[in-house]
């Protein structure tokens, strides 16, 4: 069985997505740190395209990116055929 997965983490500053970052690495995730909310969709679509040879892909967000939080959610929306797992770390 493939196991295809694209996570989305995010959080403020010293909330400890780093820590989770290390522990995806080793669950054979391909992390991306601080990656622009607006370079996102780019991403997905080389993903979907398997442009790219990694089966789990795992970005790394900020909250506070500037334009995170109103550009993200029309990139969820533009892939919804796409499971997109997003995890909001406190």
């Amino acid at each position: 069985m493939k196991d295809d997965r694209f996570l989305i983490v995010t959080g403020i500053s010293g909330s400890g997505k780093t820590v989770v970052s290390h522990y995806l690495e080793d669950m054979g995730y391909y992390c991306i740190d601080n990656l622009p909310a607006k370079l996102i969709p780019s991403l997905l679509d080389l993903w979907l395209g398997r442009e790219v040879e990694i089966q789990k892909v795992a970005l790394v967000v900020d909250m506070r990116e500037p334009g995170f939080l109103t550009d993200f959610p029309t990139t969820k929306k533009k892939k919804d055929k796409t499971t997109i797992v997003c995890r909001s770390h406190p």
